[in-house]
């Protein structure tokens, strides 16, 4: 906001226009941004108040105040929820794409042994004795290894594998924490949203930092190969291809998220009760 303006608020504005350069001016001071007031501008403001309510008024706007950044902190840590949820899902999927091309590796070497009798027992060899993380390794009839990410419980050398320690488990489980933040995020988002709207409290600093925190909700994760997107143009009408795909459809879909109305209920019944 130019300085002109600010005075211009000061001077002659009405006492709603005081109290949103009020409140805008400490949502930036709490989110340690450059203030617009001096200290001596923001008591000028306080100090014109002098009706009961003018400074009703005033008391109403700093509770807006302290409950808008408030709810708005809870969204930040939530942001942090999800990015550290973000991180842990392609840090697995990173996981099972060196898992598949060890996979390849191997086989390209076991397919130097022609005689399948012989890649039987060095893949068997290969395989003795190694404890992959969130996989199994199992020896096809023509001697090849395939690593298993899916399973339910195995026994290996005595130590069982349960379904739980399968990677397609855990990216599954994670894939579902990333659906349920960023829902709860909306939900949430939608709350304030609405708080200001209802309120007539637009507070331009605290709808820019929704605005950024949107946009990390928003991610690309950027790996097509896991979208298990089927373009009959690149890979034609073969369903094998298709059905293949369908095994990677595994990233979350976070562009046609909800409202969860409990989510909504619960946040604004929790941080946005101005009767509390």
């Amino acid at each position: 906001m130019a300085k002109s303006d600010i005075d211009k608020i000061i001077t002659s504005g009405s006492i709603r226009q005081k109290l949103l350069l009020i409140a805008d001016d400490r949502a930036r001071e709490h989110l340690s941004y450059d203030r617009l007031l001096t200290d001596f501008e923001h008591n000028l403001i306080r100090d014109s108040l002098k009706t009961n309510n003018e400074i009703k008024l005033w008391n109403l706007y700093i509770k807006f105040d302290e409950l808008l950044i408030q709810s708005i902190n809870n969204l930040r840590v939530l942001i942090y929820e999800f990015l550290m949820y973000v991180q842990d899902f392609k840090g697995f999927l990173m996981v099972w794409n060196t898992l598949e091309n060890t996979e390849q590796l191997v086989n390209l070497s076991l397919h130097e042994l022609k005689d399948i009798n012989k890649r039987k027992e060095v893949a068997k060899d290969i395989s003795k004795g190694v404890y992959l993380l969130l996989g199994n390794i199992e020896i096809d009839k023509e001697g090849y290894i395939e690593i298993k990410t899916k399973f339910d419980t195995v026994n290996k050398s005595d130590t069982p594998i349960r379904k739980e320690d399968s990677l397609t488990f855990v990216i599954d489980f994670k894939r579902q924490q990333i659906e349920k933040t960023a829902t709860k995020y909306i939900s949430w988002e939608a709350a304030i949203i609405d708080f200001m709207n209802d309120n007539n409290i637009n507070i331009k600093t605290y709808k820019d930092i929704l605005k950024q925190y949107k946009s990390l909700i928003t991610v690309d994760f950027g790996i097509y190969k896991y979208k298990g997107m089927f373009n009959p143009e690149l890979n034609g009408n073969n369903q094998n291809i298709e059905n293949i795909l369908k095994k990677y459809a595994i990233i979350p879909d976070l562009s046609n998220l909800k409202v969860d109305k409990k989510e909504y209920d619960w946040f604004k019944s929790n941080f946005l009760n101005i009767d509390k």
